[in-house]
């Protein structure tokens, strides 16, 4: 799209493109959507997109800018279906007319020396007329003041610059007066107030206006310099003169004249510098540690100087002296490195002194202590030797009690750790043992003692315990592997015999001595302490006589006669043999003889009901139960009472109830009631109690507690569900619900469902509380309550408010974007929206609207303003309510940010070096402008590294600069006072400012004998890449002043690079050399250098002191060729190249380009080819030129040679063959063919034009390809016309090329896919074209193939009637005369068709099915015409190498294929059970039945390989499934014949079913079906596909026969008689799906 549009007249943005209207169908916002898509021109900036006009955005000038069209892409998508398109567009600018005509050179001036015209004089008496030429010399008056011509003038000078040195040459001045009036001479004057004033250390040549150093300078006092100059004429008349001034800006350069120092934080700094800096490093024995860290900080040094020169690390000394084969320094980053193992036999220690160097030509250094301690190497663990691992100790003895070794406690337990790590004269390590046990522990002597109070050896350690101990080191993180040690605790008569209780003991009254019982006491004690005697301590009733016990047995035995009826309680003590005792009584009970039966019950069962409300103590029942012998009867609940809920009185037997009962947790009883006499003798029975219910249970609420949740504002909405349960039974437990009624909630009293009554108010009340009641429905009533917790969800309709109106904040100044503080407004609903804005204040402040936290927008002045207000508001709520906003106010806290400033600076002070100590030479002010004290007190002292802080000294508080040194014990004349003016603040802040103070020094030295060069002009030459320090030039010095005179070389000019260097000698000479190896002779060829003498200027040979040294640099081969590549962006370091495949022999493919930086002979270049890269030698390479060209024929080629992959090497030829350099480059070289080739057709543009663009064309085909593009040819377009000829089209252009693929590097074929998918497709084809057209202007309309006229010779013709003739006509003639043919032959074989159709049918209908079977009818027109067989097979897998291009899809079943294989596939479908296919074939196929549609063939697994005979039986059998009976319709064998290595086998077949009748009946007349009912012993089993049901396999056969070239056909077939259509192929056969 290209469009007009005028620039602009002034800011006029207001005129319109032509055509107004951009040519796009559609409605913008509507139909389309444009926008300009971003781009690299500038131009999309000034246009913007309005409807369909493009508007103006800024004014466009073109004579300013210099831009004439402006290119961009507009990118317009359909809204309709989502499609875009993108549109380049070209704005072309045209010009008006609205400039004026503008003069050069002005103003423009003339000088006239002198006037020249001619005076008329007229005689008026006789009318005479004479003329008189007139000169007017014009003299010269001083009415102009001189001019400076450049200004302003501004230099830079070097701190060390010698005085004289000069510094600037180019003041000049002009002045239009003639003769002396013009002459100008300069001169310096200072500049009062002004601490820049240069006065004093420059002055100017008054003739020349040279600029030169007339005192020495110091950067670190003093950076730049303001020099007044004035210029003044010469006019005679002195008072007549006139002068100009203008002044100049002198820069000093810092120069390196300040050692460098070591820095590392904390570290004790004096005037910048750390004093004594000292580093310490650790290493272990015996291991290579690598890098070694130090502290308290890496080795750091740093130059003092603003130069910030390089440093280099290096060792200077150290102790022991051997400690450079352990240790080395990087010299560059100063990272300390161990290098070799220490053995700490050899040093326990090193003392390293470091050294920092400037790499300068001073070679400045400071130095710093290293301390590398070398510990010892933790190897082997602490090991620890105990006396004994098994200790012995008393149970209870007291903490601290030591453990012995011997059960005889003898020989404490001792412990000892010693390291094998450690050697004699390291330090004592102190270890700590763990143990895992608390009950023991080691003292400080390594002795084992007890830790715990009160160990028992009756407790769960059976006496015994085991532990681990292991020794840590003290402060470190070493151990010891553990010991295990086990403690035997030994006993002590600590615990007395334990008695157990007895029973009560029944004894039949009698007399004689009875065992009655055997008393047994437990002792924990072991050994003699367990021993236990025992004895009867007393004997209720005065028995004592009648029992007796045994003191060791514990027998307790009856001795004499006890009656019935007596009782006795028996004391019996154990006492062990430490006196230790215990009691226990023996209860003995004396009953009669012989009984013969016990008491018996009425019956042995009871039911008797209670109410559950009874009180303990009613009666339930009361039994009775006689003795036969009337003896007394005893009754007790012996079962069921095991909640004690009953009792019994067991002198009468009434059951009664003993606590209250529940019927809701048990509700029946069955009691087991036993009735007994004095003699034991009893018997049972069961007593059931059924429990009545009362109303007794309170409703119960469920799942509680109950929390609901309602939106505000709706009335009778449902809000939950409450249950009640109550235990009880029928009325009893019908629950009803109930809420108060002034609740707003309402209830339904059977459900328990909560409602609302009216809409709730969120803001009134957020939670209600709804006590719920639940009654059951009983005469006496039971009720409970619960509390419903329903909670009210917030709806938005209140506006945010602030409850705290003002807010303070202090914030320190100059702190930009910081928090100050957080407002907070309270939005009264429950889901809170609040945005918070400023509303006043808001230039140096922002709000966060979602948080309210306030930060700075910009930094706060306490100078400017110490308080800030801001009023915060919400834009929720905008109204003026007070609560509606918020004020803060910020207080500004001062912080020390002004340096002091000097008000009052001393011009240069002179002194003389006699002036006495104390002498007051100046007086200096400052002040600070913060606004609070400690911030703006001023205080003074001297800084500095100088000289001058060792004579000179300022007042801490008034600024008063003292002399304090004899000034004559140096020959300086100058001295720059640093004067550093601080304030008290945190942080201080400080200035400082120099006072120049010049001391005057006579020296009478003749100017004759100064100092000077021997010579001043010198030559010498210099081999390029000459090492550091090489020495260049050395100039002798004359007239070497005394010692104690400073002296020194410099180079002053010439050295702009900084490649040289300049040293004085110990004997005062001038010795130049190289900085750096950086003398590059294709750098730079020659060198002038000016070396000057710095010493003082009384001693100065000013004819002499210079001298002027010329280096001519000599060339070295020192550079290796590189190769020229073109396209490295694209290729890399890799040439990829091609040539057509008919290329004479010496056809030049490319040239392979190198260059040498070097010159002369280093730089002549020598091209070969590697022999093991040009296999087959078909390219050959020039020596000299680089061309690559064919040796041989290319049309012979092999495939795997191809592409050629080659290796070009390139020499130079230096005159020593040993220094000869050489690098390498792989070479890629296609042959293209016509199979390669791709034409791009451009219609609207010529080939010159292409070719201009052609390295543009080539870019964008790569980059929207990816692929190596190369342009084999640009020629006219070419076209075949209507009559089959190549025509050419000198308007068009087609651009034949071809692509190699970048990694491979392999050239593509036409129909490659990666081509088509990239370049040739449709789609990428149709992008590739948009590119081009875009960006090359032009109409590009296909990528095609090479033209071809034979794709050609069918060419449509269109032509009148009239343009017929004779021969067309009869063509014309012929061809109806075929389609006349054609409808007859089709008509005919319809009709033959027909006839086959019928005689099928004859046949299937007279078709008898024998028996068993009935017969069958069947709709033919119901069968399915075609069946589908779905076939899996593997491809092969193929190399990357590129396919031939696809042939057209074919299958042919009946032909042998390595790749498709159908030989392992039986068919069977559910209405044909079984039919086999052979692919291996060919000929006749068997006959298929139109009605089922299915796929015949032979079954290659019945064909058997023995001998020179092999047969095949092929079957096909149809079957079809109708009221579950199958049906074989035809079973046809044919006879096959198989051919394999010129052997034949026959087989005679007929129809199984009329001759051996065995294929498919079994014995008994019947059928079978082996794919279904079975399989038999000659062919394995078939299985069903699990992804197709119609396909059936059977096991894999072996492939290898037909894979030598055996090849299968039909040899005859023997068709059934009456069966024409056996050898005729069905028109429908089988369908197979790839």
């Amino acid at each position: 799209m290209i469009m007009d549009i005028p620039e602009s007249r002034g800011a006029e943005v207001s005129q319109k493109t032509n055509p107004e209207f951009m040519p796009i169908n559609g409605n913008p916002e509507e139909d389309i959507k444009l926008r300009i898509i971003a781009d690299n021109d500038p131009g999309k900036n000034y246009f913007a997109i309005n409807g369909k006009r493009l508007q103006l955005l800024q004014p466009l000038d073109r004579d300013s800018t210099g831009m004439t069209s402006a290119v961009f892409q507009i990118s317009c998508k359909i809204l309709s279906s989502g499609q875009q398109i993108t549109i380049p567009t070209l704005i072309r600018i045209s010009d008006i007319n609205d400039n004026a005509p503008q003069f050069l050179g002005t103003p423009y001036e003339a000088d006239v020396p002198e006037c020249l015209f001619q005076i008329s004089c007229k005689i008026l008496s006789s009318g005479q007329q004479i003329t008189i030429p007139t000169l007017i010399r014009i003299s010269d008056i001083n009415d102009n003041a001189p001019q400076f011509l450049g200004t302003p003038y501004e230099a830079d000078v070097p701190e060390l610059s010698p005085v004289g040195t000069t510094v600037y040459r180019g003041v000049r001045a002009t002045d239009p007066d003639d003769s002396v009036n013009g002459q100008v001479d300069f001169f310096v004057v200072p500049i009062s107030d002004s601490p820049l004033d240069g006065s004093e250390h420059f002055t100017v040549l008054p003739s020349l206006g040279h600029v030169v150093v007339n005192h020495s300078l110091d950067f670190e006092r003093q950076q730049t310099y303001l020099l007044q100059i004035i210029g003044r004429d010469r006019a005679e008349d002195v008072g007549q003169r006139f002068t100009s001034t203008t002044t100049m800006t002198i820069h000093v350069k810092d120069s390196d004249d300040m050692d460098p120092t070591f820095r590392y934080p904390d570290c004790t700094e004096v005037d910048g510098r750390c004093v004594s800096p000292e580093y310490r490093a650790e290493v272990t024995s015996g291991v290579l540690t690598g890098v070694v860290d130090t502290h308290p900080a890496r080795i750091h040094a740093e130059d003092m100087d603003s130069l910030n020169s390089k440093i280099t690390y290096s060792f200077l000394h150290g102790f022991p002296t051997s400690y450079s084969d352990y240790f080395r320094i990087d010299p560059r980053t100063g990272q300390l490195e161990q290098v070799k193992p220490v053995d700490r036999s050899t040093a326990r220690q090193f003392d390293i002194i470091l050294k920092a160097e400037e790499d300068t030509e001073s070679r400045r250094y400071a130095t710093a202590k290293l301390v590398v301690d070398v510990l010892a190497v933790d190897a082997n663990p602490p090991e620890i030797q105990v006396s004994s691992i098994v200790g012995y100790a008393k149970e209870n003895s007291p903490v601290g009690t030591v453990v012995m070794s011997t059960q005889n406690l003898r020989n404490p337990i001792t412990l000892q750790v010693f390291d094998r790590d450690m050697t004699a004269g390291d330090p004592i390590l102190n270890y700590k043992f763990e143990l895992t046990t608390t009950a023991f522990a080691v003292n400080t002597e390594g002795v084992l003692v007890v830790n715990e109070p009160n160990l028992d050896r009756e407790g769960p350690n059976n006496g015994r315990y085991s532990f681990q101990l292991f020794a840590r080191e003290i402060g470190g993180e070493a151990a010891s592997s553990p010991v295990s040690m086990v403690v035997h605790l030994l006993d002590v008569n600590d615990n007395e015999p334990v008695l157990p209780t007895y029973p009560q003991i029944t004894v039949q009254a009698g007399d004689g001595r009875r065992n009655i019982l055997r008393i047994q006491a437990k002792d924990e004690d072991e050994g003699g302490n367990a021993e236990v005697k025992y004895s009867i301590y007393h004997v209720s009733n005065n028995g004592k006589n009648k029992f007796e016990i045994n003191e060791t047995t514990g027998d307790f035995q009856v001795v004499r006669r006890v009656n019935s009826g007596e009782q006795y309680s028996v004391t019996v003590q154990a006492t062990d043999q430490g006196g230790k005792f215990s009691h226990t009584i023996v209860e003995v009970v004396i009953t009669p003889g012989p009984n013969k039966a016990g008491p018996v019950f009425r019956t042995e069962l009871y039911d008797v009901k209670v109410s559950e409300g009874a009180a303990p103590g009613t009666s339930v029942l009361s039994l009775n139960a006689n003795d036969p012998e009337n003896e007394r009867v005893t009754y007790n609940i012996v079962k069921g009472n095991e909640r004690q809920h009953f009792v019994i009185r067991g002198d009468s037997g009434n059951i009664l109830v003993n606590s209250m009962l529940d019927r809701e947790s048990l509700s029946r009883y069955s009691l087991v009631v036993r009735a007994e006499d004095p003699q034991g003798l009893s018997s049972s029975a069961t007593v059931n109690i059924k429990v009545m219910d009362i109303n007794d249970k309170n409703p119960i609420f469920t799942h509680l507690p109950y929390e609901f949740e309602i939106s505000e504002g709706k009335a009778d909405a449902y809000v939950g569900t409450v249950k009640a349960v109550d235990d009880d039974l029928n009325e009893n437990a019908l629950v009803v619900y109930s809420v108060p009624e002034d609740s707003p909630f309402g209830i339904d009293v059977n459900s328990g469902d909560l409602f609302t009554k009216r809409a709730l108010d969120y803001e009134t009340d957020k939670v209600h509380y709804v006590v719920v009641t639940a009654k059951d429905s009983a005469t006496d009533p039971r009720i409970s309550t619960a509390t419903a917790t329903v909670r009210v969800r917030d709806m938005p309709d209140e506006p945010p408010v602030f409850k705290k109106t003002l807010y303070e904040a202090n914030v320190q100044e100059n702190r930009a974007n910081i928090d100050v503080i957080r407002v907070e407004a309270f939005d009264p609903d429950e889901e809170s929206s609040i945005t918070y804005t400023i509303l006043e204040g808001s230039e140096r402040f922002i709000i966060d609207p979602r948080t309210g936290l306030i930060r700075t927008h910009q930094e706060l002045d306490f100078e400017r303003a110490e308080m800030h207000r801001i009023i915060v508001g919400t834009k929720e709520n905008l109204s003026d309510s007070p609560d509606a906003s918020a004020t803060v106010l910020v207080r500004v806290q001062d912080l020390n940010d002004i340096p002091p400033s000097f008000t009052l600076l001393p011009l240069p002070v002179k002194l003389r070096d006699i002036d006495r100590i104390g002498t007051v030479i100046a007086n200096i002010q400052a002040t600070d402008a913060d606004g609070t004290s400690a911030n703006n007190h001023v205080s003074y002292e001297v800084v500095g590294t100088s000289k001058a802080s060792n004579y000179f000294m300022v007042s801490r508080n008034t600024g008063e600069i003292t002399l304090k040194d004899d000034l004559r014990k140096e020959r300086d004349t100058e001295y720059k006072v640093l004067v550093r003016a601080y304030d008290n603040g945190d942080p201080q802040l400080a200035t400082t400012a120099t006072v120049t103070i010049f001391v005057e020094h006579l020296v009478t030295i003749p100017p004759d004998a100064g100092v000077g060069f021997t010579e001043t002009e010198h030559t010498v030459d210099l081999v390029e890449n000459a090492d550091k320090a090489h020495i260049v030039k050395r100039l002798s010095v004359t007239n070497k002043p005394p010692d104690g005179v400073p002296f020194a070389c410099t180079i002053l000019n010439g050295n702009e690079k900084d490649h040289f260097y300049v040293v004085t000698t110990d004997d005062l000479d001038c010795e130049i050399r190289v900085k750096a190896a950086e003398i590059d002779y294709e750098w730079i060829q020659k060198y002038e250098l000016i070396i000057g003498i710095d010493t003082l200027s009384g001693y100065i040979n000013e004819q002499r002191h210079q001298a002027r040294v010329v280096i001519r640099v000599v060339d070295d081969n020192d550079n290796v060729p590189e190769f020229v590549s073109p396209r490295a962006d694209v290729t890399g370091s890799r040439f990829f190249f091609a040539v057509s495949e008919d290329a004479q022999i010496g056809t030049s493919i490319a040239q392979i380009q190198a260059r040498d930086k070097d010159s002369g002979v280093n730089g002549h270049l020598h091209y070969e080819l590697l022999t093991e890269s040009n296999q087959g030698v078909y390219l050959g390479i020039s020596e000299s030129t680089g061309i690559i060209r064919n040796k041989k024929t290319l049309l012979q080629v092999p495939a795997h040679e191809l592409p050629f992959k080659l290796k070009v090497v390139v020499k130079d030829t230096p005159l020593n063959p040993n220094d000869s350099k050489n690098a390498s480059a792989p070479v890629i070289v296609n042959i293209v063919t016509e199979t390669n080739r791709m034409v791009l057709v451009v219609q609207s543009a010529v080939p010159e034009e292409i070719k201009a663009q052609e390295n543009t064309l080539i870019r964008i085909i790569e980059e929207h390809s990816g692929f190596i593009v190369g342009v084999e040819k640009i020629e006219p377009r070419h076209y075949v016309s209507l009559n089959n000829t190549m025509e050419m089209d000198q308007t068009g252009t087609d651009v034949t090329f071809y692509a190699i693929h970048p990694r491979s590097g392999k050239i593509l074929q036409q129909n490659d896919t990666r081509l088509l998918n990239k370049l040739t497709g449709p789609d990428s084809q149709s992008s590739l074209l948009y590119f081009i057209n875009g960006n090359l202007r032009v109409r590009a309309t296909e990528v095609r193939q090479p033209l071809k006229l034979e794709e050609y010779r069918s060419v449509k013709v269109t032509k009148t009637f009239q343009d017929i003739d004779n021969f067309q006509a009869a063509l014309i003639a012929l061809a109806c005369f075929i389609f006349i043919l054609s409808v007859l032959a089709i008509v005919y074989i319809c009709c033959l068709w027909k006839r086959y159709l019928t005689n099928k049918e004859e046949v299937r209908s007279s078709f008898i099915v024998p028996t068993p079977f009935e017969p069958v009818h069947h709709d033919i027109q119901q069968l399915k015409q075609y069946e589908v067989q779905t076939l899996n097979m593997n491809c092969m897998d193929m190399d990357d190498t590129e396919p031939s291009p696809p042939e057209p899809a074919r299958m042919d079943i009946f032909t042998i294929s390595s790749n498709l294989n159908l030989h392992e596939v039986d068919y069977i479908t559910k209405d044909q059970k079984r039919l086999k296919g052979n692919p291996y074939l060919v000929g006749e196929d068997t006959v298929s039945s139109d009605a089922t549609g299915s796929a015949s063939g032979c079954n290659g697994s019945d064909v058997s390989f023995s001998g020179g005979s092999q047969s095949s039986v092929c079957d096909k059998k149809h079957r079809h499934n109708s009221n579950q009976r199958d049906v074989i319709e035809r079973n046809v064998h044919e006879e096959l014949c198989l051919e394999r290595n010129g052997h034949l086998a026959y087989r005679e077949t007929a129809i199984c079913n009329e001759t051996s009748g065995q294929n498919y009946y079994s014995s008994g007349g019947g059928m079978r079906n082996p794919a279904y009912d079975g399989s038999s012993d000659e062919e394995p089993p078939m299985s069903q596909s699990t992804t197709n049901e119609n396909v059936m396999f059977r096991g894999r056969r072996d492939q290898t026969e037909h894979q030598g070239g055996t090849k299968f056909r039909v040899a005859g077939t023997t068709a059934h008689p009456g069966y024409p259509f056996v050898n005729e192929r069905s028109p429908i056969d089988s369908t197979t799906e790839l």
